[in-house]
């Protein structure tokens, strides 16, 4: 088993649209960017997407269920 995965939107979108969602994050240690938890993954709803429950990254997140990272971009 991974102990770390870290997922693009695509990925996590698919997941919840294929139902398996919860079965992913209670197998793998999940990671995404924070680009991914708070702003790819809004774009996508129960009515928009035909995805079975709105994506709510950010809640896992506060709940310890996923991770998140992000990146310092430096101008030099």
């Amino acid at each position: 088993m991974p102990k770390c995965v870290l997922l693009d939107a695509c990925i996590v979108i698919e997941a919840h649209k294929l139902g398996i969602w919860e079965n992913i994050i209670e197998k793998a240690e999940i990671t995404v960017s924070s680009i991914v938890a708070h702003d790819e993954s809004l774009f996508y709803s129960i009515q928009e997407s035909k995805i079975p429950e709105s994506i709510d990254l950010k809640s896992l997140i506060d709940e310890g269920k996923i991770k998140e990272i992000s990146c310092l971009y430096l101008a030099f």
